[in-house]
């Protein structure tokens, strides 16, 4: 959506709906990401998923890089792309901590 108008306020609309969602993304990465793990490797699930963050989001400048000098709006498609998958694999996700004691 950020791609398809070059006007300012729809290009601010687009870039507050993506830090909203971002800032979802990182209240589940760092509060259901922990209940879904048993005790004893809660710590080592949440690192790992906090380091498939890093990981992304180190290679993303350089996708950025590499996709944008061809093809300009590629990145933001890619990322949009890549917001959808996470999306969809959050709803297939099998384990409800709601009503749940965690311990």
């Amino acid at each position: 959506m950020f791609t398809i108008n070059s006007n300012p306020d729809w290009q601010t609309l687009c870039s507050s709906l993506e830090g909203f969602f971002q800032n979802v993304m990182y209240g589940v990465l760092y509060a259901y990401t922990p209940e879904v793990f048993p005790a004893p490797i809660r710590g080592t699930g949440t690192g790992i998923a906090s380091l498939l963050n890093r990981i992304a989001g180190l290679a993303a400048p350089v996708v950025a890089a590499t996709i944008g000098s061809k093809h300009p709006t590629g990145p933001i498609i890619a990322a949009g792309v890549m917001y959808f998958i996470a999306f969809v694999a959050m709803c297939f996700l099998p384990i409800e901590t709601r009503g749940k004691q965690s311990l």
